[in-house]
């Protein structure tokens, strides 16, 4: 499975990318929603995880773009701050700092969410 993880601080995306890594997906980071649409255009990705707060545009925008540009894709925020009130294209919302075994479970459930939805949906 392919991650394209996004966040404006490097040290968290450096420890992001390597706890990542260790389950077994292959990851792209970058640092800005600008970035991570050029990716987004340019190579497949199955799941996005992005921080809120960005330079460019926050998160839930970001996903909300980026769940238009490749549908399926599943869609996470992980966070230092609560979710704002209205984020349903979003898959799950994790707060931040993340300890290994609750990001493994949460990524695993989001997937297994959307994978199935896509068989609800016929395309399994």
């Amino acid at each position: 499975m392919k991650i394209l993880l996004v966040d404006d601080n490097a040290d968290v995306r450096m420890t992001l990318a390597a706890m990542l890594s260790r389950l077994g997906y292959e990851v792209t980071s970058v640092e800005s929603a600008e970035a991570a649409f050029e990716r987004l255009a340019a190579n497949p990705i199955d799941l996005i995880l992005s921080d809120y707060n960005l330079p460019d545009v926050d998160g839930v925008e970001l996903l909300r773009r980026a769940n238009g540009m490749v549908p399926g894709l599943v869609s996470i925020i992980a966070s230092g701050i609560a979710p704002p009130g209205h984020w349903d294209h979003i898959d799950d919302w994790l707060i931040k700092p993340l300890p290994f075994g609750e990001l493994k479970h949460r990524l695993e459930a989001a997937v297994a969410k959307r994978e199935d939805q896509r068989t609800a949906d016929g395309f399994g």
